[in-house]
C-alpha cells in the first residue's frame, strides 16, 4: 500500500505498521464541499476545512493515521473554539455526524488528536471516515476567517453585455478548485490571482462595489453596489457563492474592459481591491491555456513510496522509542520532544499509547515533508541533551550516504 499521498490542500500519512502485517486494502482520500453532506451547525459555527474523506471506514488500523488539511482561520487564537466532527460515511444526512472533540476539552477517552498550525489542521485518527474542523466564537469574541475573492468572466467578444462574477469562498485550495471546475464548464476565465480578505464574526454583510469603469462601458446595476449577507458566508451555504456585475457596452469599437471592484465588511474592516483590465486577445489566449491545462491542475494526486515517505527507518525508530519512552528525572524524554516539536497541546493523548515517542515521530513525519527535516530533528535532540538519540539520527543520516 502507499504511504503518503495528497490532493490540493489535503493529505494522508500512513505510518509504518498502521495496518496488520499481510493485510491489503485500497485506501482513498478526497474532499467534499456539498452542502447536503455537511454536519448541521448552529448560526455561530462555521466550517474551517472541507470535509476530508478517507476510507474505507471499515479498515482496521493498528496505529493511527494522520489526515492533514488546509484551514481558513485567520489566526490560531483564543478567539476561536475549535471542534472536530466525524461521520462514519455512507450516509448523506447531517444527523449522522457527531462532535468527537473540542480542543482544550479533551480527555483520555478522546479518539482524535488535532494539531493546528497557522494554515493547516492535522488530525491523528484511529478510524477512517469523514472528518472536518468547525470553529465558533469563544464566548463573546469576534474571530476572523480568511476568504478568497476570485473574479471570472467569459472571453471579451462583440456582445453588448459583459458579465463579471466575483466568488467568495474559504481560503483553502479545494474551495478554489471547486470554483475553477464550475467556471471551466461555463467557459469562464480567472481574471487575476485571487485576493485574500479577512471576514469577522460580526453579523456585518460583505459589501462589493464596482468603480472606475472605463469609457465605453457602463454598469447595468442602478447603484453599482451589492451585498452578500453575513449568514450566507459564515454558514457556507454554497460552495460557489458569488455575485455578478453586468457591464453594458456603450461604444461598439472598444476592445478592452477595465474596472475596479472594492470589497469590504463594513466601514472599519480591511478593504480588498480587484483590478480588472482585459483585452479580447488576452482573454482568448488565457481561455485556450486553461483548456489545455485543465487536467494538469485538477484533482492530481501525489504518492510517495516508503523509501521517501519515512525519514527514519524502522530499526532506528525502535531505538529512539527505547531511549525516549522511559521517563527521565530531568524530563528530557518524549515529553520534552513533544514540546520541542510543538505538539504538546494535549500530551495525555500520547501518554496512553504503547509508545508515545513512536506516535510523536509519526506526527513529525506527516508535518515535515521538507528537505533538511531530519537534520532539524537531530538539532532538537542536541538541545534536549540526548546524545543517545543524536547517535541514532546520525546512523540514519550515514545510511543515506
Amino acid at each position: 500500500m502507499y504511504i503518503f499521498c495528497s490532493f490540493p490542500g489535503i493529505s494522508v500519512f500512513v505510518p509504518e505498521g498502521a495496518v496488520p502485517k499481510g493485510y491489503s486494502e485500497e485506501l482513498y482520500i478526497t474532499y467534499n464541499r456539498e452542502t447536503m453532506d455537511k454536519p448541521k451547525l448552529n448560526s455561530r459555527q462555521t466550517m474551517l476545512t472541507p470535509i476530508i474523506i478517507c476510507g474505507p471506514a471499515s479498515m482496521t488500523l493498528v496505529k493511527p493515521m494522520i489526515l492533514t488539511s488546509s484551514h481558513c482561520a485567520a489566526q490560531i487564537s483564543s478567539d476561536w473554539k475549535y471542534s472536530i466532527y466525524y461521520c462514519k460515511g455512507q450516509s448523506r444526512t447531517s444527523s449522522s455526524w457527531e462532535k468527537i472533540a473540542t480542543l482544550g476539552e479533551e480527555t483520555i477517552n478522546t479518539s482524535v488528536y488535532c494539531q493546528l498550525n497557522h494554515d493547516t489542521c492535522s488530525m491523528v485518527v484511529d478510524h477512517l471516515g469523514w472528518y472536518c474542523l468547525v470553529g465558533e466564537p469563544n464566548h463573546d469574541r469576534h474571530p476572523m476567517k480568511l476568504l478568497q475573492l476570485a473574479a471570472f468572466a467569459p472571453c471579451l467578444s462583440t456582445a453588448i453585455d459583459y458579465n463579471i462574477r466575483i466568488y467568495v469562498v474559504d481560503n483553502t485550495p479545494d474551495a478554489l478548485e471547486s470554483v475553477l471546475q464550475t467556471e471551466h464548464k461555463q467557459g469562464g476565465v480567472l481574471l487575476q490571482k485571487p485576493q485574500i480578505i479577512q471576514f469577522r464574526y460580526s453579523g456585518t454583510n460583505l459589501c462589493l462595489s464596482i468603480e472606475e469603469i472605463m469609457t465605453g462601458w457602463r454598469s447595468k446595476l442602478a447603484a453599482n453596489y451589492q451585498e452578500i449577507p453575513f449568514c450566507h458566508i459564515w454558514s457556507g451555504a454554497s460552495s460557489t457563492l458569488h455575485c455578478s456585475f453586468q457591464l453594458e457596452r456603450t461604444e461598439a469599437s472598444v476592445g478592452m474592459v477595465h474596472c475596479r471592484i472594492e470589497v469590504s465588511q463594513g466601514i472599519d474592516s480591511n478593504t480588498q481591491s480587484l483590478q480588472i483590465t482585459r483585452t479580447a486577445d488576452e482573454m482568448d489566449l488565457e481561455q485556450k491555456s486553461n483548456c489545455c491545462s485543465e487536467h494538469d491542475t485538477g484533482n492530481s494526486m501525489r504518492i510517495e513510496p516508503p523509501n521517501k515517505a519515512f525519514r527514519i527507518c524502522r530499526p532506528y525508530r525502535i531505538e529512539l522509542c527505547e531511549v525516549l519512552d522511559p521517563p527521565k528525572s530531568r524530563g528530557n524524554d518524549w515529553r520534552l520532544l513533544a514540546v520541542k516539536l510543538g505538539v504538546d497541546r494535549y500530551t495525555n493523548y500520547f501518554a496512553v499509547r504503547p509508545s508515545p515517542t513512536d506516535l510523536i515521530l509519526d506526527l513529525w513525519e506527516a508535518l515535515h515533508r521538507e528537505e533538511g527535516a531530519l537534520m532539524d530533528l537531530l538539532g532538537v535532540f542536541q538541545e534536549m541533551g540526548r546524545p543517545d538519540a543524536v547517535a541514532v539520527i546520525e546512523k540514519q543520516l550515514t545510511s543515506w550516504l
